[in-house]
């Protein structure tokens, strides 16, 4: 199990790295944007809670606290969406693709318009 987190830190730090060498693709602009700050930080938290998930004990304490809070957040996180989805349909925002969709992307202009 330990060999399990350890891989799984692993793959948080490989994630950050990833988020900061985004900056060198091509086609991209150099400076740090809002995504690519957010798969950083997210890598760097997966690595933590991995390394620190190692520990026996500390699973064993997360994993007899899950149970008592896993049926209340689904049931908030069900709500939630139910709730959201009235209020955005109350609103008039559509929340599914509307039926029509155009055929082209773009509208073509002629060649001498350049």
């Amino acid at each position: 199990m330990k060999f399990a987190f350890t891989l799984l830190a692993g793959l948080g730090l490989m994630l950050a790295l990833f988020g900061i060498g985004l900056d060198i693709l091509p086609g991209t602009n150099p400076g740090l944007n809002l995504p690519q700050a957010l798969l950083i930080i997210a890598g760097l938290l997966l690595s933590l809670m991995a390394l620190r998930l190692r520990s026996a004990d500390v699973r064993r304490r997360i994993l007899g606290n899950a149970g008592k809070y896993l049926a209340p957040g689904l049931l908030i996180a069900f709500v939630t969406f139910l709730v959201l989805e009235f209020v955005l349909v109350a609103i008039g925002i559509s929340t599914y693709f509307p039926p029509e969709i155009p055929e082209t992307i773009f509208d073509p202009v002629s060649w001498w318009g350049c």
